[in-house]
Parts: structure tokens; C-alpha cells; sequence
């Protein structure tokens, strides 16, 4: 366990060393910029509204209710310029959340403290960036399927508390990152997640594609025991945008493969396992999308429990509870009108389709939810080329240039 997170430390930091030689990354003082230390802030806002209504498939999959609420979220730091491509920041912030409805003590609507270093290095071949401490989920660039996070964790569950480490080059991203969930405790179970995401662009329309999660599910002192919950998503992705003019017309096929053990309760490894198909168009930001998936239920232990007697549940798996039984579809209508760079309006609505083997095991309709998000980032005002850590459209044939507010840049 001690050894498996040590090794993906250590593998993070031997990637951090070693592409300021492959990538030709600059970390010199030759040319210090005028102020090289110098004060930072960010805000970010986030209205989030989430009604779902699964009474149709009695709940089993998903509880109808209603998340609403409005996040808030200050940062302030340092921001240091070294030569002429590399540039750290130290940022501190607090998160602000206010639950509709809830009747919130003023004393319960500060969340939760954030405090990360963002370092980017620019180099002639791509960008490469190192994230560590308590940070937005934001920071994740990869495409990941909701078999590996459902839609509503990020907004239940918006940080991370680890590292992550990036790398893009316009035709090519990867990122690879370690989020610790839990500390062992007398009654708290120790459980961290390694993950990593990316895609190599083969030609205009054609993109291979990879995200994976190894999901180490730890006991405690009263409920001792270890579970293994892996998923391997490799994909190919065709889009067809610019040949035809829309915003999207995509195609994208993947498999889900995972390895999963209950260590204590159990002798036997479970590889359950399944294809996803998603097909998506998009013109005049209206956006239609269908989610298809065929194979068996890739949850077998969602219902089994620990050595305690609890149930694992989500707490074992953070994908779309959908997924435990297949086949499964999902078909999404969605808004998201252009305001501004840093103000974005979705408004998304979604159809479920399942099976409900707890009862009939008919495949049918199992419910709908209608989602509004409003996010303001004052961050794609105050730097616009390099947003939260957004690195994923790097292009290495633009020139470089340095932004108005000395703070190196696209």
C-alpha cells in the first residue's frame, strides 16, 4: 500500500526531472523579468442547480432530489518568474458554499482550505506543468468516462489533495496525478486514487485516447481489509468537425476494463468488463449526445460490504451507478451559449436508460435530470493564456510572448 503511492511519487518526480532536459525547458536566470516576485489573486463562482428525478427505476441507481447551491472560492499567493519560460505560484485560498435551502450557520458555509504550487515550464517542444496540495479538480484535463467520476462528483466532491503532473504539445497530452481520499483512523478508512488521462492526435479527425484509475480502498482500526478497484479506458475518437463546419460531429469508442478484489472476503479476482460508444453533435453551441454502454455490470462488489459490515457503495466506486448493471444509455441535450471567455452558461438535460436487475431486469427508461451551471473565472481575465493550469492546447509553432502582467505565457 505505502509502496504502491511511494512508487507513484516517486514517478511523478522522475517525470518532473527529467523533461526539463527532453523537452528543452529553460529553469536558467539569464533574463530576469522586471518584477520577478510578485502578488497574485484569483475568484472563481459557480452556481450549480441538479434535479434529478429517478422515481420511474425506484431510485436504485440514482435518489431523486435536488443539488443547489453557489460555491465561492478566493485565492491569494505569490507568483515567481525564473528565466524566461518557467514560472511558480504559491496560492492559498478558502472555499465558500452556500446550500440552498439548508438553513447554513454562517460558521458552516467555509468549506474547505486550498493550498497549492502550480509550476509551468515552456519549453520548444511543449508545456509541462507539476500541481501539489489541495486543488481544484479543474487542474484535470484529460477526457474521462463516468464510469471512472460521475457528472455530480464534480461539484460534491471540487478538489483534490496530491499532485499532478502535465505535459502537451498540441497534437499530444498526458497527465497522470494522485489523489489522497483518506488517512487511516480508528474509524476512517485509508483510500487514495492514481489516475492519468491523455490522447495523441493522429490526423485532424482521428484521436487514441487513454484514462485509467487505480482506486486503492483501504480499512481502518475497526473494519481492516483492502479492495482493489481498477478501470483501463482506451478509446479511439473520430470527429468530423472541420470537414463539415459544425462545432462537433464525433464518435468515440472505447472499452472498459477493470481488475477488482476484495483481498480479505475473497479468493477470487473479478474483471468485469464492457464497450462505450459515444456519439456527439454540436452547431450553434446546441449540442446533442448519446452515451451507450454494452457488457456486463462493472461494479460487482457496489452492494458488498466491508469487514464492519458497511456497505461499499459509492464510497468504492465514484462512476455513474448505472454502470453496475448493463447495458445502459444515456441521451443529453445541452446549451451553452457564448457570453464571454470567462463566463460560461450550460444548461443540459438527460434521458436514462437501464436495467433494473433488482426487479423486472427489463431494459427501459429509469429517469431524466436537468442541470444549470453558471462559472465565473476571474483567472481567463487576469491570465488568458494559461487559465488554472489549462495546458492542453499548447501549439509550439506560435511564438512566444510574454504577458502584460510580467508572468510568462503563451
Amino acid at each position: 500500500m505505502k509502496r504502491i503511492a511511494t512508487v507513484a511519487v516517486a514517478l511523478l518526480a522522475w517525470s518532473f526531472a527529467g523533461s526539463a532536459q527532453i523537452f528543452d525547458f529553460d529553469f536558467g536566470m539569464e533574463r530576469k523579468p522586471q518584477k520577478p516576485v510578485k502578488f497574485e489573486y484569483d475568484v472563481d463562482f459557480w452556481y450549480y442547480f441538479d434535479n434529478r428525478e429517478f422515481s420511474a427505476s425506484d431510485n436504485i441507481y440514482y435518489a431523486s432530489g435536488t443539488t443547489h447551491g453557489v460555491l465561492v472560492t478566493p485565492y491569494a499567493g505569490l507568483s515567481v518568474q525564473q528565466g524566461r519560460n518557467v514560472n511558480h505560484r504559491f496560492m492559498l485560498g478558502t472555499e465558500f458554499c452556500r446550500e440552498m435551502g439548508a438553513g447554513q450557520k454562517l460558521g458552516d458555509v467555509p468549506k474547505e482550505v486550498l493550498a497549492f504550487y502550480d509550476m509551468h515550464a515552456t519549453g520548444k517542444r511543449g508545456c509541462f506543468e507539476v500541481v501539489a496540495g489541495v486543488f481544484p479538480r479543474a487542474f484535470q484535463e484529460a477526457d474521462y468516462t463516468e464510469a471512472i467520476y460521475r457528472g455530480g462528483l464534480k461539484f460534491g466532491d471540487r478538489n483534490f489533495e496530491g499532485c499532478i503532473l502535465k505535459y502537451g504539445n498540441g497534437r499530444f497530452y498526458a497527465e497522470m496525478g494522485l489523489d489522497w481520499m483518506g488517512m487511516r483512523g480508528y474509524d476512517v478508512k485509508e483510500r487514495f486514487q492514481i489516475f492519468t488521462g491523455g490522447h495523441w492526435d493522429a490526423t485532424s479527425w482521428l484521436r487514441l485516447g487513454w484514462a485509467a484509475s487505480m482506486y486503492h480502498f483501504a480499512g481502518s482500526d475497526v473494519a481492516p481489509g483492502v479492495v482493489d478497484n481498477h478501470l483501463l479506458n482506451p478509446y479511439i475518437k473520430l470527429n468530423f468537425a472541420k470537414q463539415t463546419g459544425l462545432q462537433e460531429l464525433s464518435l468515440k469508442a472505447g472499452a472498459l476494463l477493470t481488475y477488482q478484489w476484495d483481498r480479505v472476503q475473497s479468493d477470487d479476482v473479478q474483471c468485469p468488463g464492457g464497450g462505450e460508444f459515444v456519439i456527439g453533435l454540436r452547431n450553434w453551441n446546441v449540442g446533442l449526445r448519446n452515451t451507450l454502454y454494452v457488457g456486463g455490470g462493472i461494479m460487482p462488489n457496489y452492494f458488498g460490504s466491508d469487514t464492519a459490515g458497511e456497505m461499499y457503495g459509492s464510497r468504492l466506486y465514484m462512476g455513474n451507478p448505472f454502470y453496475r448493471s448493463g447495458p445502459y444509455d444515456m441521451a443529453e441535450l445541452s446549451y451553452s451559449p457564448k457570453i464571454t471567455d470567462y463566463l460560461r452558461l450550460d444548461l443540459v438535460f438527460r434521458i436514462y436508460c437501464g436495467v433494473s436487475p433488482e426487479h423486472t431486469g427489463s431494459f427501459g427508461y429509469a429517469g431524466n435530470q436537468q442541470i444549470c451551471s453558471l462559472v465565473f473565472d476571474l483567472d481567463k481575465i487576469l491570465n488568458p493564456t494559461r487559465v488554472c493550469g489549462r495546458i492542453g492546447a499548447f501549439h509550439p509553432e506560435k511564438k512566444h510572448r510574454r504577458h502584460t502582467d510580467g508572468v510568462f505565457s503563451l
